[in-house]
């Protein structure tokens, strides 16, 4: 029997993954999971909760901050965004297109938790401005907000495409052209 939110979620993305987003409720993933709809509800409010919550904790387990292993401000940050997209392209366009309309029906509530990790982004990216790496008029922070904007932009390009484009390099191709 699965009992952790942890295990309900990544059963949940299982069985999202053999049938479709759309063709997966509650019922399924409790009988999947060996659980009551209470236990469901204990954990999460709807669909859209452990979807955005699975992906929050997939983002946040999964991308490591760079260490400084002797390379500049500005590589270490586009390996981080790299990492990032890298754990885009694993959980496949279908899902992650789900997550975010599912995140936007929540107002934001799971994927901004991994907003915790962009005062350490936007560190190390105005560690690159102040080291003249990247240069503009722009400040760190707008500089994120348009290279995040962007991304959902790319996600949606991706979806559309059916998986077809490469979103890690087109990724990396945007955040070259942001950061520069």
């Amino acid at each position: 029997m699965i009992v952790t939110k942890d295990e309900m979620s990544n059963a949940a993305i299982g069985l999202i993954r053999e049938h479709g987003y759309e063709n997966v409720n509650i019922p399924m993933i409790c009988q999947k999971c060996g659980v009551t709809k209470g236990s469901f509800y204990h954990h999460f409010r709807s669909k859209d909760d452990l979807i955005t919550y699975w992906l929050s904790h997939k983002i946040d387990t999964t991308v490591e901050f760079p260490a400084d292993l002797g390379q500049s401000p500005k590589e270490r940050f586009l390996k981080l965004l790299h990492e990032h997209a890298l754990v885009i392209q694993s959980i496949g366009c279908d899902i992650f297109y789900h997550a975010m309309v599912a995140d936007m029906n929540n107002q934001g509530t799971n994927l901004l938790r991994t907003a915790e990790n962009t005062q350490k982004e936007l560190d190390l990216l105005s560690e690159a401005i102040e080291a003249g790496e990247i240069t503009g008029e722009k400040s760190a922070r707008d500089l994120l907000g348009c290279y995040i904007m962007t991304v959902l932009g790319a996600i949606m390009e991706w979806k559309m495409a059916q998986g077809t484009t490469d979103i890690v390099e087109n990724l990396d191709n945007l955040a070259q052209l942001i950061f520069r």
